[in-house]
């Protein structure tokens, strides 16, 4: 499945607001800064093929999960940065090679031209 940047950015602004951690209980449960429960992640728990999740992967995936609270908006803005540099070099330059280059980018980035 694919979303857009907007799409992102709109699960990004609805999530729990603050910067989220781990806390070390008998389940990983990732935790606002205020202590607001927002995941949980059994250490032993059942995959969707029946399978356990050894406690190392159950620790891992609330370490992501936390962790992309902050990420994806930085990666985001990022993109956004990236992408209003290339549209300034083309205003400027506005000739077809800088044109080209900036269909090129993306294309690479898996964007319609």
């Amino acid at each position: 499945m694919t979303h857009t940047h907007e799409q992102i950015r709109a699960l990004c602004d609805a999530a729990t607001d603050g910067e989220w951690h781990v806390t070390k209980k008998k389940s990983r449960v990732v935790c606002n800064s205020i202590g607001k429960q927002v995941a949980k992640c059994p250490l032993i728990t059942k995959g969707f093929n029946g399978s356990d999740i050894p406690e190392q992967e159950a620790e891992a995936n609330a370490r992501f999960i936390a962790a992309s609270r902050q990420i994806i908006p930085q990666l985001l803005d990022e993109v956004e940065r990236l992408e209003g540099a290339l549209e300034a070099i083309a205003m400027q330059e506005n000739n077809q090679s800088v044109i080209r280059i900036k269909q090129i980018a993306q294309q690479a980035l898996g964007q319609k031209t």
